[in-house]
């Protein structure tokens, strides 16, 4: 089974990123650009439902099967290259004329795979956007162990994002820390965003930190990097829907002087500093200038 011919995806753009990496915060910025469409995660069940929402990959797989059994049955080169060729184009096809970014966590990358694929090689999707060109945002969160605070709270209360009126995480909500399971879980976001980094080297890629996105002085230039990377310019002004949920960590987690002292046994300490491009100015309004 041949792909399609000469596929054109110039207007795609894929969003790569981990949990808690702010990239609702993102997705709405990318809204609010003239001319393009945010498309939510296609590989989320409960984001993008497969039965209901055609733009779901999974669902798109399954209908294409019914039709041509090898696409559910098989999983060489080319039947998943055909297959990304047509699904991006069906959900280019959809979003016409608009550019379209596709949000693909961390962990939904390897539902592109081929059957027999290498733990440690850089995965088929990265390989399909090099031989189509495709243009990728790499958005991640400088601070691993705010991604792992906020994480754990938001599983705490049930809530992983504040829109409109719903209230964000106070003290009140603060939580105990299992002082393993944050190092792991902070070891193993490094590791992942490190083997992101070097996949993504020699692609026509963005690296986006979540910390200069959201950065009151830096934050605008940013964004306007972001409008230009997609060929489109910024808005005059813009204040996205999403407020943030957490509180600073040393407010929400209750043992916090015992994962200060895990992270620096574990040279992790640059995590509990204040930011180094912060200026001192900054540290004294919020707090943590030291004294």
């Amino acid at each position: 089974m041949a792909s399609t011919s000469e596929p054109t995806l110039n207007r795609l753009t894929l969003l790569i990123s981990h949990d808690r990496s702010g990239s609702h915060y993102l997705r709405s910025f990318i809204r609010a650009l003239p001319g393009q469409e945010m498309v939510d995660e296609i590989c989320n069940e409960q984001a993008v439902d497969p039965v209901k929402d055609p733009l779901s990959f999974f669902g798109f797989r399954y209908r294409l099967s019914l039709d041509e059994p090898d696409y559910g049955l098989r999983r060489n080169p080319i039947i998943v290259m055909s297959l990304l060729d047509r699904y991006f184009n069906f959900i280019l096809k959809n979003c016409e004329p608009r550019a379209v970014t596709i949000d693909i966590k961390y962990g939904h990358i390897h539902n592109f795979d081929i059957a027999w694929w290498p733990i440690f090689r850089r995965p088929f999707l990265f390989e399909f956007c090099r031989q189509r060109n495709i243009k990728i945002i790499h958005l991640s969160r400088w601070n691993s162990l705010n991604v792992v605070v906020s994480g754990e709270v938001a599983e705490s209360r049930k809530i992983w994002h504040a829109i409109g009126k719903t209230p964000p995480a106070e003290a009140a909500d603060a939580i105990h820390l299992d002082r393993q399971k944050v190092l792991h879980q902070v070891q193993s976001l490094n590791q992942q965003k490190n083997m992101i980094t070097r996949w993504v080297r020699g692609l026509n890629c963005q690296t986006v930190l979540y910390e200069e996105l959201t950065d009151a002085s830096g934050g605008r230039d940013c964004r306007a990097r972001i409008a230009a990377f997609l060929g489109t310019e910024p808005p005059a002004t813009f204040r996205s829907p999403y407020h943030k949920v957490t509180p600073p960590p040393n407010v929400m987690v209750r043992n916090w002087n015992d994962i200060v002292a895990l992270c620096r046994e574990n040279e992790l300490g640059h995590y509990v500093l204040p930011h180094p491009d912060r200026l001192p100015a900054e540290r004294k309004a919020d707090g943590t200038a030291q004294k």
